[in-house]
């Protein structure tokens, strides 16, 4: 399969071509970039397939369409972005799947805290530069957050309320989110922490005490539902996690090198520079929530951030911002149960913290923007 340019400015067609030097992955190999690999795109099949099941529906007799920086850059020039409409099926994959995780948190939090905590969580969410971004390009992150939340959001149903259905459904959707991005499977350890902390009682007496039926079910499914990708690919690469290394990366991606040497706290900070009002959640231990949600949202938080802050220090492994994404729900429902709690006390809070909730609003809306349009140029555009 190879790349040529359509007439018209429009995009690029994919043909199938026998000249391996005319594909991309031949272009890259001419600039020392083989990053990607044959025989098989070692990224699991979930995107894909939804990229088709919305070009079936919206552009059927259409070709596919990519556009890059250059279609952008002479759309804007001549005033006829007019590839807009015939890429629409593929933008509205993401952006459906980012608008859905937006409204399962708020669905979650008016179940189990309120709906005025829901709205801010919500809200919170809605303006983070990195989950606007990821709204705007074709990538697997919207429909990984979504199926990342549900199953979290599930598997907390089912622990608490003694639920085998729910369980089924959470080990169906903790597929889905692995099948539609490989590092959800991040979620197991959440899980897993999660599950020792209910059960710290039982793990002391016996390490089966953290085995029972619903985990069982959960793990059978997950398992059964992965099994022929991750067969698929020990097949092809001689291991169910194949992680291609890339020894001259950071010399072609300046941005690599940029993530493998910037100080490890840098990360963190990051995460409340992108979204301020973040940073009630280190409050969230001193207000009266649940027990159990309470762990499980400083679970969901700390456990993800403790593993990609290691990672560039210890593996000198890149690690993007964006990789964090997941973690930006359990951070919005924190700081929108804890905003709730504090402007609840007396209308002087209630006057100053809405104050400081709309500067980081507006700070969060003009990053996303940058984070929007100066990407498409890969700049960094806030580099801490």
């Amino acid at each position: 399969v190879a790349f040529g340019k359509l007439p018209g400015n429009e995009g690029v067609e994919i043909y199938k071509d026998y000249n391996q030097e005319n594909t991309l992955l031949g272009k890259f190999r001419k600039h020392g970039f083989t990053y990607y690999d044959e025989p098989l795109f070692y990224e699991p099949p979930l995107f894909p397939y939804l990229l088709k099941f919305s070009h079936d529906i919206f552009a059927q007799h259409q070709k596919y369409l990519y556009i890059d920086l250059k279609d952008w850059t002479e759309s804007q020039k001549s005033a006829s972005p007019h590839f807009f409409k015939n890429s629409f099926y593929n933008s509205i994959v993401p952006f459906t799947f980012n608008l859905l995780s937006i409204v399962i948190i708020f669905l979650f939090c008016s179940k189990f805290i309120n709906e005025r905590a829901a709205f801010y969580a919500a809200l919170f969410l809605a303006v983070s530069p990195v989950h606007v971004l990821t709204a705007t390009k074709i990538w697997t992150d919207s429909i990984g957050l979504f199926f990342y939340c549900a199953t979290i959001f599930i598997s907390y149903i089912a622990l608490k309320k003694d639920g085998y259905m729910n369980m089924i459904l959470a080990g169906i959707l903790c597929s889905l989110a692995v099948m539609s991005r490989i590092s959800n499977l991040g979620i197991l350890f959440v899980l897993a922490t999660y599950k020792l902390f209910l059960y710290k009682d039982n793990f002391k007496k016996s390490l089966t005490g953290l085995i029972d039926k619903k985990i069982i079910i959960f793990g059978g499914l997950f398992l059964l539902l992965t099994f022929p990708w991750f067969l698929t690919v020990t097949q092809t690469f001689g291991s169910p996690l194949h992680l291609p290394y890339q020894k001259n990366f950071s010399e072609l991606f300046p941005f690599v090198n940029f993530e493998l040497h910037r100080p490890w706290f840098t990360y963190i900070v990051d995460i409340i520079v992108q979204n301020p009002i973040w940073a009630l959640f280190l409050l969230l231990p001193f207000y009266p929530l649940e027990i159990e949600l309470k762990s499980l949202l400083i679970i969901w938080a700390v456990v993800p951030l403790l593993i990609l802050t290691i990672l560039p220090t210890v593996l000198q492994v890149p690690v993007h911002d964006i990789y964090a994404l997941p973690v930006y729900p359990a951070l919005s429902i924190s700081a929108g149960y804890v905003f709730y709690k504090i402007t609840s006390t007396s209308a002087l809070k209630a006057a100053l913290f809405h104050l400081l909730m709309f500067s980081s609003i507006i700070w969060s809306m003009v990053l996303s923007f940058k984070y929007a349009y100066v990407l498409f140029a890969d700049c960094i555009s806030f580099p801490l």
